[in-house]
């Protein structure tokens, strides 16, 4: 595939652009990308704008955001937000994604002052002791070197946060017979303005966040197994580090009757912990 075909995909920014349609009520563009089901990071991102929107520049601490029903990609989302709690170092926003007047999700976004007043000086986490590079080719390119094809609804999402591979993918680890000890990738989140930083972090965020579980039972997504999300959380610890390059090393803590629970650390180039993730979900036949 060409670089112009890939750089044709709808850009990053046009997902986070929402529209407002009423008191905290926002519209969210649609994206056609080739699954037809709503792909969970475009629900995260695009509710982190609309809370965003409704307070006054404290930084973004957590998401929170629990899936009730499958959504679809090429309809708009309407978000309707809820001011749980407007205080001196916290806010609270609750918002409730809507399609055809259906519940989808519903998410709890925390903010809170950047240097909270009383706040107690606590010793520096340690950075990560070995941090491996940034592989020189993308995602794209790093399943064809190997004669792998991609998941056409995949590319889009590969293009707009600039995913490259640390270990092997799934669909070439399955080729190769190796499976990872763990499953690492990056992504770039440079050149988004600052505002919509944590919003890019939560639409990269749930991107490959399986894949340990996929190395762990040998799986393929959409042809072995379907991965339907239940919940997904991010903390984030460094508001200020995330419009970077950022390494994403996800692990698999539980895999049980058909459910799989996965972490994931968010760091820097240098280490620094930016994020950590938690995501739940159900694994169904296809």
């Amino acid at each position: 595939m060409s670089q112009d075909r890939l750089t044709a995909h709808r850009p990053l920014t046009d997902i986070l652009d929402l529209r407002l349609t009423g008191d905290d009520e926002f519209a969210g563009p649609a994206v056609a990308d080739g699954s037809r089901r709503l792909y969970g990071g475009h629900a995260i991102a695009q509710s982190i704008v609309a809370a965003t929107e409704t307070v006054s520049g404290e930084p973004l601490r957590s998401v929170r955001i629990d899936f009730l029903r499958p959504g679809l990609e090429e309809h708009e989302v309407e978000y309707r937000v809820a001011r749980l709690l407007t205080g001196r170092r916290l806010a609270s926003r609750r918002v409730d994604g809507f399609q055809d007047r259906k519940l989808l999700f519903t998410a709890t976004v925390l903010f809170g002052n950047a240097e909270p007043t009383g706040a107690v000086t606590l010793p520096v986490e340690e950075p990560m002791s070995a941090v491996p590079p940034i592989p020189p080719l993308s995602a794209v390119e790093q399943h064809r070197v190997r004669g792998v094809e991609v998941p056409a609804q995949a590319i889009p999402r590969y293009v707009r946060t600039g995913m490259r591979f640390v270990d092997d993918p799934p669909r070439v680890a399955a080729g190769t017979g190796r499976t990872p000890e763990r499953s690492r990738g990056y992504c770039d989140l440079r050149g988004i303005e600052p505002r919509l930083a944590t919003a890019a972090l939560g639409y990269a965020s749930d991107l490959s966040m399986l894949d340990p579980l996929a190395y762990h039972a040998s799986l393929i997504w959409q042809e072995s197994a379907v991965p339907a999300t239940l919940m997904h959380s991010m903390v984030v610890h460094r508001p200020g580090l995330v419009g970077d390059w950022l390494l994403f090393d996800r692990e698999l803590v539980s895999a049980f009757d058909g459910t799989v629970y996965v972490v994931a650390g968010v760091y820097t180039t240098s280490g620094v912990r930016v994020a950590t993730l938690t995501q739940s979900a159900l694994v169904l036949e296809p």
